[in-house]
């Protein structure tokens, strides 16, 4: 099979995909903001074509540019491919990515079924209200005679700037939720979606494929299933919809309104009403898909040869792994900021070298970009360092787990949980930060880091000169941005671990795992990643399947840091979670291993 399609080929995938429609607007939407930035960079350089030093709007613009075509691109590229091994999919076998269970964690949902995202309109009236009421106080102050005062017209206009930036940012969250709303409906007959605008339904018996896949453009879904033939493709999605304050859940069940959990129901009732596995079609061409098979049939094959070896290779895709890649979204997205805030870096000094022949006040703002850029560059450079060493940490995890499946006996817990068939009461516990300790964390944090953007804190600290006007608009953008991000990432850290007859279903780090208990192979624990040796009650705990794993962080330290839904005290917590391992216990009939055995050896 030719891997590269012919013009006429990748047309009838085009027309053959109701994707690219939307796509085509996302390309004339491009089209139009790459022209807005190129206007701009010929309006700079008339303006400036005569400075001795590049002026920032140019360097900036210019990268946005870039990035925009960049990203265009790169998706356009990512449908093809997608398209491509579908039709792969259609005439071929490939490796099949999980067994979705027929029987869901819980009680089959009543069909209909119906989940949605929508407008939460509540929060679009609130931000109305609050960008009124900012608009009016400015405008009165900057028509207010105090204005004449050079510290408070360098406020109104600092506030401005920040203002402009919070607008950008709201309007592409609504630009992002216009496309992210969607509506699911299961029905004894099939199932309905309406995906990125348009409405598509197909029959239980027509599905030939059940597939899934990333959006290929990070921060918008984290996946994309599909039932689709050689006809009709149905799309729903499973995303980081918390971090977009301007949707809500919906669905016409009572109880839980979790949209990722809601979304693992659809696929349980899909799988059932369908009876196909569910495979992946990411990151691999045709090519090796066909070559992976192979690759698992020679696997096979020598396992049959070594009746001795009892190696069982566990947690192949393990998603949070497959997230901290370096070529996953959170390498690339630190390597891109990290790459941005070098720029602004060496911007910064390229700038300040013109400063004993250029007036200070023609090079304001030089020492802004040099301070931002290089404080920047120190958080991503942190960050790339923390992101490297939970690299070597879950590699670590890895090596210790397939070495714990061959002679468990060696990592034995003593003693072990005593095993209960009862099913637990509560079923479900989800756990959060507390709101306080995250609010009080992040305004400490934006008040210092804006402190050091305004020069305040560093007049104070060299000059002992504190300078009210800077310190007040860090005190208020501090407290801005920790009302606004607070929700954010309290939603984001929520963690849920919630049991059945059936299996275990949990959420951690906003990634969402379920297992049977009869695929279960592993139960282990283990300490979470820690910069440097010190001993914690604090444990990871997961139930390993040969695909993936389900895994859940267990706190006994600082318990007051965090709180439970239903409520429960610290006692009532712990007898919990004592439960739960004699519950993993009774219907899987594993030990409780503990991987850090050889480390303390």
């Amino acid at each position: 099979m030719n891997n590269r399609y012919n013009a006429e080929q990748r047309q009838t995938l085009k027309r053959y995909d109701p994707i690219w429609k939307s796509l085509r607007i996302d390309r004339g939407i491009s089209i139009l903001q790459g022209l807005t930035y190129v206007g701009i960079i010929a309006f700079y350089i008339s303006l400036y074509r005569a400075a001795p030093n590049l002026n920032f709007g140019i360097f900036l613009f210019a990268i946005l540019l870039l990035q925009l075509i960049f990203n265009q691109v790169r998706q356009e590229r990512h449908w093809l491919r997608v398209g491509e091994r579908r039709l792969y999919a259609l005439h071929n076998e490939v490796p099949i990515q999980e067994q979705i269970v027929k029987d869901p964690a819980t009680p089959p949902a009543a069909l209909p079924f119906v989940v949605a995202l929508d407008w939460k309109r509540n929060m679009l009236i609130t931000i109305g209200v609050v960008t009124t009421i900012f608009i009016v106080v400015v405008v009165a102050m900057l028509f207010s005679p105090a204005t004449s005062d050079q510290s408070i017209f360098i406020a109104i206009l600092f506030s401005a700037i920040i203002f402009f930036w919070v607008v950008m940012i709201l309007l592409s969250l609504a630009y992002q939720a216009y496309f992210l709303r969607q509506r699911i409906e299961v029905s004894e007959e099939g199932i309905t979606t309406r995906f990125r605008g348009q409405e598509y339904h197909i029959r239980w018996q027509d599905a030939r494929i059940f597939a899934q896949y990333s959006s290929g453009t990070m921060g918008q879904y984290k996946q994309i299933f599909e039932l689709s033939n050689e006809q009709v493709i149905v799309r729903w999605s499973q995303g980081n919809f918390v971090g977009n304050f301007l949707l809500k859940t919906r669905s016409n069940t009572t109880g839980k309104q979790d949209y990722n959990w809601l979304i693992g129901r659809v696929n349980a009732l899909v799988a059932e009403n369908t009876n196909l596995p569910l495979i992946s079609l990411d990151n691999t061409s045709p090519i090796k898909l066909n070559s992976e098979v192979r690759q698992h049939l020679r696997g096979l094959i020598d396992t049959q040869a070594e009746p001795t070896s009892t190696a069982i290779a566990l947690a192949q895709h393990d998603p949070l792994v497959k997230r901290l890649q370096w070529q996953g979204e959170s390498g690339r997205a630190v390597l891109i900021a990290c790459g941005v805030s070098l720029l602004l870096f060496i911007y910064g000094i390229l700038n300040l070298a013109h400063l004993l022949v250029i007036p200070p006040l023609e090079s304001f703002g030089n020492g802004f970009w040099l301070v931002i850029g290089g404080m920047l560059f120190v958080v991503f450079a942190f960050t790339l360092g923390i992101l490297s060493i939970s690299q070597r940490y879950w590699q670590r995890i890895a090596s210790l787990r397939q070495r714990a499946s061959q002679t468990p006996a060696t990592f034995e817990v003593s003693p072990q949980p005593t095993p209960t068939t009862e099913i637990l009461q509560p079923a479900s516990l989800i756990i959060r930060n507390r709101f306080s300790y995250l609010f009080i964390i992040f305004f400490v944090e934006s008040f210092i880091i804006w402190s050091l953007i305004n020069g305040s804190l560093i007049n104070a600290l060299l000059h002992q000169r504190l300078e009210s006007t800077g310190l007040l608009i860090s005190l208020v953008l501090a407290l801005l941005m920790s009302v606004l991000m607070t929700p954010f990432i309290q939603r984001a850290s929520q963690r849920r671990i919630e049991v059945s007859a059936h299996g275990i279903s949990t959420r951690l780090n906003m990634v969402d795992s379920y297992i049977n208990w009869q695929d279960a192979r592993l139960f282990a624990r283990y300490q979470n990643m820690q910069l440097r040796q010190r001993s914690t009650r604090n444990r990871y705990y997961e139930l390993a399947s040969q695909q993936t794993v389900a895994r859940w962080l267990v706190n006994r330290n600082h318990f007051s840091f965090i709180t439970t839904e239903p409520k429960m005290s610290q006692e009532q917590y712990e007898n919990w979670l004592q439960a739960l391992d004699g519950y993993i216990t009774a219907r899987t009939q594993l030990p409780l291993l503990d991987l850090d055995t050889e480390e303390m050896k």
